[in-house]
């Protein structure tokens, strides 16, 4: 049995006592096992003995990392399906597109890890292309995400993706107080002035105030994760523009508070602010 499945068979058993009949595991509860924590630091050495046999290897390359918000709220009402169909839906997309080999997607319990293998515009473009997917996939099934990008050294494996990049982009998502995306300097930097010129001039990319926890406002560049939704009709675009700012991962649920509403009212801004770059979309239907 290879290491995979030695940890796989052993976290099966050590959440036994949280799984009810229906085979559901209390993830909350199992959390807080000393079983659970226990094993996790036993798990951490025996990453670390086996590292050099996951044949990890060295490569730079951009990343898009996203986090779930509100994962415990899914957690806790068994909705983790979710989670599922949204990265079977992402994995569907994945095998289907143009240059699949360097472009790679991982489901980190309550993080998507999107990443490419190298550094150039193509992969750049493959990058958003991934990510625009993402959110098509999550607002069909209201789970709301936020992410940021980053550029750098990674180590990957089939397994395993770990590296400062990573990290970055983590950092700045959490800076964020919306459902978005932010697309860093750091990336932009890396790419030709024709291709950034081009994906603006797609409007796939904007260069948008981004609602930041803290410091100035300023422009910044974000992903415009309704490029997609943008390819439709203009009759299509107008009847979709309410119902997006309620709909999806912008559906209030039991629960929500002034934190989420804060985040819904950014968002809701910022799907106005892409309906304003399309002139003949806002103005309303000739009667």
């Amino acid at each position: 049995m290879d290491f995979k499945a030695e940890w796989a068979q052993a976290l099966e058993e050590i959440a036994k006592p949280y799984t009810n009949a229906s085979g559901n595991v209390d993830f909350a509860r199992l959390a807080e096992s000393e079983e659970f924590k226990s094993a996790m630091q036993v798990l951490i050495k025996d990453w670390a003995r086996n590292f050099n046999t996951i044949r990890a290897k060295k490569i730079e390359g951009f990343v898009a990392l996203y986090d779930i918000l509100g994962f415990q709220s899914l957690v806790e009402n068994n909705n983790l399906d979710t989670v599922m169909l949204t990265y079977q839906q992402m994995m569907e997309c994945h095998n289907i597109v143009e240059y699949v080999e360097i472009i790679k997607v991982i489901n980190y319990s309550d993080t998507f890890l999107i990443y490419t293998t190298e550094v150039s515009d193509r992969a750049f473009k493959l990058l958003l292309l991934m990510s625009n997917l993402l959110f098509v996939a999550a607002n069909a099934h209201e789970m709301p995400i936020r992410g940021a990008t980053a550029v750098g050294e990674l180590y990957v494996s089939d397994a395993v993706a770990i590296g400062r990049p990573i990290v970055e982009a983590y950092k700045s998502e959490k800076k964020q107080n919306w459902m978005g995306c932010w697309i860093t300097h750091e990336c932009v930097d890396r790419i030709s002035k024709e291709t950034i010129e081009e994906l603006l001039g797609e409007r796939t990319i904007v260069r948008y105030p981004i609602p930041l926890k803290e410091g100035d406002v300023r422009e910044l560049y974000a992903l415009n994760w309704l490029s997609l939704l943008m390819k439709g009709t203009d009759s299509m675009l107008r009847a979709i523009r309410e119902p997006l700012k309620n709909t999806g991962f912008l559906k209030q649920k039991p629960g929500h508070g002034w934190a989420e509403e804060r985040k819904h009212g950014h968002t809701r801004q910022f799907i106005d602010f892409i309906y304003s770059l399309l002139p003949d979309v806002s103005k309303p239907p000739i009667q």
